[in-house]
Parts: C-alpha cells; sequence; structure tokens
C-alpha cells in the first residue's frame, strides 16, 4: 500500500491532471479532507470547465467547502514545492 501511495505521488508530481493518483494520496498522510469536500471540488471543476487540480488550486474560490480550502491549498502547495524541487 505504500509502495502505491508514492508512486502516485510521484505520478502527481510529475502530472498534476492524473486524477485517480490525487484522489489515492489526498489525505495520505490524514488531512481531514473528506468525500464531501472532493465532491464539491469536482462539481466545481465540472461547472468552471476545469481539471480537478486546478480545481484544487482554486479551492478558496469554492465556497461551499469553507475551512476545508485551508487544508486543499496545503495539500496543493506541498505539491507544487515538489514539482519545483524536481
Amino acid at each position: 500500500m505504500e509502495i502505491k501511495d508514492i508512486i502516485a505521488y510521484l505520478k502527481v508530481i510529475d502530472n498534476p491532471v492524473d486524477e485517480i493518483a490525487i484522489r489515492r494520496i489526498i489525505n495520505v498522510p490524514k488531512r481531514g479532507i473528506g468525500g464531501t469536500t472532493l465532491l464539491k471540488v469536482s462539481n466545481y471543476a465540472l461547472d468552471q470547465g476545469l481539471g480537478f487540480y486546478a480545481a484544487l488550486s482554486n479551492a478558496a474560490m469554492i465556497p461551499s467547502i469553507g475551512k476545508a480550502s485551508e487544508k486543499l491549498l496545503k495539500f496543493v502547495s506541498f505539491i507544487e514545492e515538489m514539482r519545483d524541487a524536481s
């Protein structure tokens, strides 16, 4: 399981459009990001014509997720730091 998680992290760092990999790791380690929040992000992405990662990057613009946007933005920030380092 841990190896698959690491591979998913590497996939997202290389290609943040990989929604399956993002969904696998978004709460690994536990970040308190639940299914309802992810559903709201997915709906926002569909409504705005964005990819899932782009919607995560715009989490502060999604009014219905409240404080969860901070958790999502921390995740995106971490991925961006890893992308810059690679």
